[in-house]
């Protein structure tokens, strides 16, 4: 008889119903995401290292049992709730990372209107 998982226990999350397909979702959007970001980014490099390893479990192990003892020791819904997590934070940082790119300072083509300090495009 297989393995069907009934509840999470202590953890108190729904149980999902297709787990591989959720967290192979999840982790391909946040690795799209994260390739939106900076190559330099600390948090790039080391989320897009864990979701690789995580998506090339997801897709050989087949039994829910075995993937959550080979990616965590506790419960599947654990980490999807954490990929959702690491998707959220992904698409914060890139509003971010925008809001860093309007704040730097203006290009030298870009001549200061004294008057009201607005800032007028003036093509040489």
């Amino acid at each position: 008889m297989a393995w069907e998982k009934m509840n999470t226990g202590p953890v108190g999350l729904a149980v999902c119903d297709r787990p591989h397909e959720r967290l192979r979702r999840l982790d391909t959007k946040l690795r799209d995401g994260l390739e939106q970001t900076r190559r330099s980014a600390a948090y790039r490099k080391y989320t897009e290292q864990v979701t690789s390893q995580k998506l090339s479990v997801v897709k050989v192990e087949s039994g829910i049992k075995k993937l959550q003892d080979q990616l965590w020791d506790g419960q599947i819904e654990e980490l999807i709730l954490q990929a959702e997590e690491d998707l959220s934070l992904a698409r914060q940082m890139m509003q971010w990372q925008q809001g860093e790119l309007r704040a730097q300072d203006p290009p030298a083509n870009l001549r200061k209107w004294q008057d009201n300090h607005h800032y007028v495009m003036l093509i040489d």
